[in-house]
């Protein structure tokens, strides 16, 4: 499973961006909703401020009093009878503990305010803001606050400071937020017609024509000469759901894999998703890509087949990068079309690297070594010629399988009986009668292999059908018991890619 794209966060505030009586503003816009205030009167603007940068008045509870006829009645209080505020603005970068009560030092300590405020955007140290608070103390200040760069951003990302947030820094919170439910709504929206259109759950199998937003020359793909290396619009095919969107299959190689040494190798000269949609393909195009995934196949056959495997690369396109999806398709291409904005990288986000047998999956873990199985360079040219080197007898039910095309494509002795074959033979069977009019079968030898009967049962993904095999073949022995197993394959004279053919009659052993 990849990674979820990293969240987008916001940045520090430049609150050093903004000139001094800028930055004294932004203090006094976030004063106003702070208390109730009667008045806030903005003195440091005048240039003479005598220490006040910003002078606030809190407003003051009506009083009740008493009349002549005993009834009480409310009466506001006198003008700027409510408590003073100090607030201090510094658009300084560090503040020290010597700073601070530098400071400090303005207030009249004869006539000191009832609250205090310091505003500076830095990060004021423990040693600071003892300072502060010593020095307040001191001069009989009753409440007293230090708002630094953290308080300021935390009190700027408050939904109702947005406004001030966007005046002093263009930046909005509540915009970014609804805009994020809108692509919240729009993904799930997506996601939802996909499960209809694609069908729902980890495992499936269907086509569809992934499309870049910005093309307009689909289905001319020769507009553009570099499609090959950059296509506009590729079909593809869904494997999967991921939670946050679809897992499409990209690559598929020829690979090798020993799980139990924890060693891997695959090729990548040829790419079997290449052939995997062959219906817009030329006669040609398909005669070309036989010729160059022959060699490959033959090449990954010669394998044991316990360990012929396949890497899979598939990708990861987010439900949120998906447009728009046209669920018919058209004439061409008669499968849903999703349109995805490539941009300058492509429409993908991550992807999955596995290696695969016969359906089950074998992730690549750390501990997983790459060797070297397949060769730099395929030959391309045709195949020699093989002759048929032997003639093999074999009991009469492995014989009926192989004729009937029920085998499972392997061999086996207990003694020296197939001590002379090689990978690449080719031999008949004795007795063999030709099917439908047709030839003989003829086999090719892809592997021989030496192990005990137990080794080589365990590294089988179908043991249960193998055990059986190797009973009928050599009889019951133990797992302890040494094991010639010779893997094949079937072998049709018309595969040989050279002048003449295979004698009718294979020599006697």
């Amino acid at each position: 499973m990849p990674k979820p794209p990293t969240t987008k966060t916001l940045g520090p505030l430049h609150f050093e961006d903004l000139e001094p009586h800028r930055f004294e503003d932004l203090v006094r816009q976030l004063v106003y909703d702070y208390k109730d205030w009667q008045t806030i009167e903005a003195t440091g603007r005048s240039g003479s401020d005598e220490g006040w940068d910003i002078r606030a008045y809190e407003r003051s509870p009506a009083v009740a009093s008493e009349t002549a006829d005993d009834e009480e009645v409310e009466t506001a209080p006198p003008p700027m009878e409510g408590n003073a505020w100090m607030v201090q603005v510094k658009r300084e970068k560090a503040l020290g503990p010597a700073d601070v009560k530098r400071i400090i030092a303005e207030v009249d300590s004869q006539n000191p305010p009832y609250g205090y405020i310091l505003a500076a955007p830095t990060n004021f140290s423990k040693k600071s803001y003892d300072a502060f608070r010593a020095e307040l103390r001191a001069k009989g200040v009753r409440e007293f606050y230090v708002w630094g760069r953290a308080e300021l951003e935390d009190m700027l990302q408050l939904p109702k400071n947005d406004r001030i947030l966007f005046t002093f820094f263009g930046i909005s919170l509540v915009s970014r937020r609804r805009s994020r439910t809108t692509e919240v709504r729009a993904a799930i929206v997506i996601k939802n017609k996909l499960y209809r259109v694609v069908g729902e759950g980890v495992d499936l199998h269907k086509d569809v024509l992934v499309r870049d937003l910005a093309d307009t020359h689909y289905p001319f793909d020769n507009e553009y000469p570099d499609f090959e290396n950059h296509p506009r619009w590729r079909q593809m095919e869904v494997k999967g759901h991921h939670p946050l969107g679809l897992r499409l299959r990209s690559r598929l190689y020829y690979a090798y894999v020993d799980r139990t040494n924890k060693e891997f190798d695959f090729t990548t000269a040829v790419d079997l998703c290449d052939n995997q949609r062959n219906e817009h393909k030329s006669i040609k195009e398909l005669e070309d890509f036989r010729k160059k995934h022959d060699p490959v196949r033959d090449a990954w056959e010669l394998l044991p087949k316990a360990r012929q495997a396949m890497f899979i690369v598939d990708r990861f396109l987010p439900y949120a990068k998906i447009a728009a999806i046209d669920e018919k398709g058209d004439v061409l291409y008669e499968c849903p079309h999703i349109f995805v904005d490539f941009g300058d990288r492509g429409p993908f986000e991550g992807n999955w690297e596995v290696l695969e047998i016969r359906g089950e999956r074998v992730p690549l873990e750390n501990d997983f070594k790459r060797v070297k199985k397949f060769p730099q360079a395929f030959n391309m040219e045709m195949e020699p010629l093989r002759p048929i080197r032997m003639s093999l007898a074999l009991d009469a039910q492995t014989l009926a399988t192989i004729e009937s095309y029920q085998d499972l494509g392997v061999l086996f002795a207990t003694d020296k009986r197939y001590k002379d074959l090689q990978a690449g033979d080719v031999v008949t069977l004795k007795d063999a009668q030709p099917k439908f009019g047709g030839e003989p079968p003829l086999l090719q030898i892809t592997y021989v292999g030496h192990s005990t009967v137990g080794e080589y049962l365990s590294e089988a993904d179908d043991a249960w059908k193998q055990q059986p095999v190797i009973q009928t073949q050599v009889g019951s022995v133990t797992d302890e018991a040494m094991l010639t197993y010779v893997e094949y394959r079937r072998y049709y004279r018309r595969q040989t890619r050279g002048p003449g053919a295979p004698p009718e009659v294979a020599p006697e052993e």
